[in-house]
């Protein structure tokens, strides 16, 4: 019985470790592409392409990419430099949320009326009704969750002690306690 268990997962292993005999064992031609291609014709000529002469090519132009970013990288040693930089682009972000937040308004506005125009007035209304008696019966199921559970609470806030162990077993509680009830909020 052993002898054969052994033979078994041997030849298991056997069966992992070998190489496909479906695969290719000679490399791929190599393969250049012209600048100039359209992103049809990048598809078809990627779909006459091997799997292996698609791979060397995006390897070859990852290690392009990695070595520019490797000089830029090489480039930038001075920490008072890249902290301009970093500052730069810092307040460019707060520039461009501060010149984008008046159109805010105005692309809500355009959502509003786009959805009004598709469903009209009356599916806007629905729409509105849908999400407020979603949420009100939600608050009443997590209501009713704690006032189910209000011995629980009175349990756990007796059993907080003034010991490390004691905050430990209270604050376990009140996690266990705010999972279950956005688990019940989640159901309903």
């Amino acid at each position: 019985m052993l002898h054969s268990l052994r033979l078994v997962l041997s030849l298991v292993s056997v069966l992992f470790l070998a190489e496909p005999v479906y695969a290719q064992d000679s490399t791929p031609a190599p393969v250049s592409i012209p600048s100039d291609l359209t992103p049809e014709q990048v598809d078809g000529l990627v779909a006459r392409m091997s799997d292996d002469q698609v791979r060397s090519i995006l390897l070859e132009r990852l290690d392009a990419v990695a070595e520019k970013n490797a000089a830029a990288a090489e480039e930038r040693e001075d920490p008072i430099t890249e902290l301009n930089e970093v500052w730069s682009e810092m307040v460019a972000s707060w520039t461009h949320v501060i010149t984008t937040v008046p159109n805010l308004f105005s692309a809500q506005a355009t959502a509003i009326k786009n959805f009004v125009a598709t469903f009209t007035s009356y599916g806007a209304l629905v729409l509105l009704g849908l999400v407020a008696s979603v949420l009100v019966v939600g608050f009443i199921a997590e209501k009713l969750f704690e006032v189910l559970t209000r011995r629980w609470h009175v349990l756990t806030e007796a059993e907080a002690e003034g010991d490390l162990w004691g905050a430990v077993r209270y604050l376990f509680g009140r996690f266990c306690r705010e999972i279950a009830g956005l688990v019940v909020f989640y159901v309903v």
